[in-house]
């Protein structure tokens, strides 16, 4: 389940992809490595590393961001 009513909405996918994208969209490349981001993300609010997988995934699903070459993140919009 995406969403549960047990857990704090800070720590929701939805709330950390929205995060992610505010991250992605301050970079001025289309790719951004993958630890980068994390530690941006994690400047912001603290997030597990599962948590954060999860939120690429949400996104790639969502057709946002794509996998690039040698651990980035690629911007799709």
């Amino acid at each position: 389940m995406v969403l549960s009513k047990d857990t704090n909405p800070a720590f929701s996918v939805y709330h950390i992809g929205a995060l992610l994208l505010h991250v992605l969209q301050g970079r001025d490349h289309r790719e951004v490595d993958f630890i980068e981001a994390y530690n941006d993300l994690n400047s912001i609010q603290s997030v597990s590393m599962q948590l954060y997988m999860f939120a690429i995934d949400w996104l790639y699903v969502l057709g946002i961001v794509d996998l690039g070459p040698k651990l980035s993140i690629r911007k799709c919009f």
